[in-house]
C-alpha cells in the first residue's frame, strides 16, 4: 500500500475516533456499552446495584461528570456501565428509562428498576453523597414525593420533586408539583416559577412527551413573563425546537439569531441548524463565532466539525476535530 493511501487511511481512522464520544478509557472500572441485561444479571448475582452513565456526544457536562466519577474511584457496591444515547444499546437504555437530559447517571437496583437519577455535572464529593443516599434509600424521588405531600408550603421541595417526575416523563405528578410552584411564586421573586415553567415546557412536554405545541406555550410564557431570568435564556433551545416541531421553523431560527450575543447564543443557532438539517451554512457561521469567543470549549469545536462534515468540507472538518482532540 502506498504511503499516500496509508496516510489517508490514518486520517479517516483518526476522524472516526474523534467523532465518537469518549468512553471507557476515561472511566476506569466502567464497561463501555455492554448489554444492560447482562450487567443487571451480574449485579443480581452479586447483590449489587448498577450505576449507568448515559451521555450524548462530547457535551461539556458529560466531560465534567466523567471527571467526578473518576475521582470517586471504584466501589464493590456497584456494577458500572456507560452508554452513548445516540448509538446501539445506548438508544435502548435511554428510551427505556426516558433519559432526556445529558449526562444522566441512573442508579438501578439488581432488579433493573430505577431507584433514582442524577443529572448534570457536580463535584465528586456531592455526587458521592447523592449516590450513597439513593443507594441507601434516602432522598429517592418516591420518598421526596411523600415528604412534599406533608409539606405543601415547601416550594423548593415541590420544584425538585416535580422536575424529577418530569425527567421520568410522568406527566400527572410532574404537573401537580410544578403548577403548585408557579402559583406559589407568581412573580418569580423566589426564583422558583421560572425553573418550574422550564421544567414543564422543556423537560416534560418537549423532551419526555414530545408534545411540542404545549411545550412552545409553556416556554413562550416563561420567556415573556420572566425575560431576564436565567431559565428564560436556558429555555431558548427548547422553545426554538418546540416551535420548529410545531411547523414554525423560520420563527424559531429568527428567535435564536436575535438572541445570539455570546458564545452560547451562537452555539444555540448552530445546534439548531445541525439538529433540524436546515440552513447549515448559517449554522457554521455562528459555530465559528462561538469558537472565536470560547476557543477552549471542545463541544463548540465538535459542533463546527459536524457542520463542516454536513456541508461536505471534510478537510476543514478534520482540522476542527484535531482541535477537539487537543482539548
Amino acid at each position: 500500500m502506498s504511503s499516500r493511501r496509508c496516510s489517508y487511511r490514518a486520517q479517516v481512522l483518526a476522524l472516526v475516533a474523534l467523532a465518537a464520544p469518549a468512553g471507557a478509557a476515561n472511566l476506569p472500572g466502567w464497561e463501555d456499552t455492554p448489554f444492560l441485561k447482562q450487567v443487571v444479571s451480574r449485579a443480581a448475582g452479586k447483590h449489587r446495584h448498577v450505576l449507568v452513565l448515559v451521555e450524548r456526544g462530547l457535551c461539556d457536562g458529560c466531560r465534567e461528570m466523567r471527571r467526578a466519577l473518576v475521582s470517586l474511584g471504584a466501589s464493590d457496591a456497584f456494577e458500572r456501565a456507560r452508554y452513548d444515547a445516540a448509538a446501539g444499546e445506548g438508544r435502548d437504555v435511554a428510551r427505556r428509562y426516558n433519559v432526556v437530559v445529558f449526562p444522566t447517571l441512573l442508579l438501578l437496583g439488581p432488579d433493573a428498576v430505577e431507584r433514582d437519577r442524577v443529572t448534570g455535572p457536580m463535584s465528586a464529593a456531592l455526587l458521592a453523597r447523592r449516590v450513597e443516599a439513593i443507594r441507601a434509600g434516602r432522598d429517592t424521588l418516591d420518598r421526596l414525593d411523600r415528604r412534599a405531600a406533608r409539606r405543601p408550603s415547601d416550594l423548593k421541595l415541590a420544584l425538585r420533586v416535580g422536575t424529577g417526575w418530569a425527567l421520568r416523563g410522568e406527566r400527572a405528578p410532574a404537573e401537580r408539583h410544578l403548577r403548585r410552584v408557579i402559583e406559589g411564586d407568581p412573580d418569580n421573586r423566589r426564583g422558583l416559577a421560572a425553573p418550574a415553567l422550564r421544567a414543564l415546557g422543556d423537560v416534560l412536554h418537549a423532551r419526555s412527551l414530545g408534545r411540542h405545541a404545549e411545550a412552545a406555550r409553556e416556554l413562550g410564557t416563561l420567556v415573556k413573563r420572566f425575560p431576564r431570568a436565567a431559565d428564560a435564556r436556558k429555555a431558548l433551545p427548547g422553545l426554538a425546537l418546540a416551535l420548529a416541531r410545531s411547523g414554525r421553523t423560520p420563527a424559531a431560527l429568527a428567535l435564536l439569531v436575535k438572541r445570539a450575543a455570546d458564545a452560547e447564543g451562537h452555539a444555540r443557532v448552530a445546534r439548531f441548524t445541525l439538529e433540524l438539517g436546515v440552513h447549515e451554512a448559517l449554522g457554521l457561521e455562528h459555530a465559528r463565532r462561538a469558537t472565536a469567543l470560547a476557543p477552549r470549549r471542545a463541544s463548540l469545536w465538535e459542533l463546527q466539525a459536524r457542520l463542516l462534515q454536513r456541508l461536505g468540507r471534510h478537510g476543514e472538518a478534520r482540522e476542527a476535530w484535531k482541535r477537539v482532540e487537543g482539548l
